[in-house]
């Protein structure tokens, strides 16, 4: 049996650790099992909610064995108890002048504002149905919109409100505003802080192929990226694995058996 003890593998969901049809690969699961019964740790790092990411992967509770990175860095939870371990929450005065804005300026773009314990997902379509909202906590706004116009809405978004949030994508037609400094880095910090105060050092390999990956992947210890992510997040990585189609995760598992990750 192969040591992995102070190990951490923090992978993306979409584009990483499922295909790229959002499957589950049965190769990445084997070698799963194999991590952590040498005493490997592993959890996801994803710009989802709880409900949707297990919408993907039903079985996350059967794969993952450490807390999970959600909603691109705002949210650090535990799978065991189902709670939150940490939560960075928008300020929601600030957050209704943000959607007033793209609804005024962008009028294609679709809104939506996960709020509360559940990170229940409102389409905002009106002030009076937003106001009704308020003092629930709301986690992070998602805007879907054409790709020909997705630049002009962040450039107009950083440019009109560049401190109230933080500013991310996630696919080429989705762009998200999240709590000021809220990244899948920082969180990511926070789940090695985490750890250090339980007296386990732990070595934290971080997996993306996205935009909102990439401070995390500047973050870990090792960053791998599949063969399919983006160039600009391929520049920056030390490993590069193979295609999300074909298990990359698994890869990374077999480089680390080997020493050679």
């Amino acid at each position: 049996m192969s040591d992995f003890n102070g190990i951490l593998i923090a992978t993306d969901l979409d584009g990483t650790f499922v295909s790229s049809r959002g499957a589950i690969v049965e190769r990445n699961l084997k070698a799963i099992e194999w991590f952590k019964a040498g005493g490997g740790l592993i959890t996801f790092a994803t710009g989802r909610v709880i409900w949707s990411m297990s919408g993907l992967v039903p079985s996350y509770r059967e794969i993952v064995n450490a807390p999970m990175v959600l909603c691109n860095g705002a949210t650090l939870y535990d799978p065991g108890s189902g709670k939150d371990v940490y939560t960075d929450l928008l300020d929601e005065d600030d957050t209704a002048a943000a959607l007033k804005l793209i609804k005024s300026r962008f009028p294609a773009a679709k809104r939506y504002v996960y709020v509360g314990e559940e990170y229940t997902q409102y389409e905002y379509t009106d002030s009076e149905g937003l106001q009704r909202q308020k003092g629930l906590g709301w986690h992070k706004v998602l805007v879907e919109c054409p790709q020909n116009i997705i630049d002009e809405l962040e450039q107009t978004m950083r440019t009109s409100m560049p401190s109230k949030f933080a500013y991310s994508r996630s696919s080429p037609v989705l762009f998200e505003l999240l709590p000021p400094g809220s990244t899948k880095g920082r969180m990511l910090k926070r789940l090695k802080e985490y750890y250090a105060l339980q007296g386990k050092e732990i070595t934290v390999y971080a997996v993306g192929d996205f935009d909102n990956d990439i401070d995390m992947l500047r973050s870990a210890d090792v960053s791998c990226c599949p063969a399919n992510a983006l160039d600009s997040v391929k520049e920056i990585c030390d490993i590069q694995l193979g295609h999300c189609d074909n298990g990359a995760i698994a890869d990374l598992i077999e480089l680390i058996e080997k020493g050679k990750a």
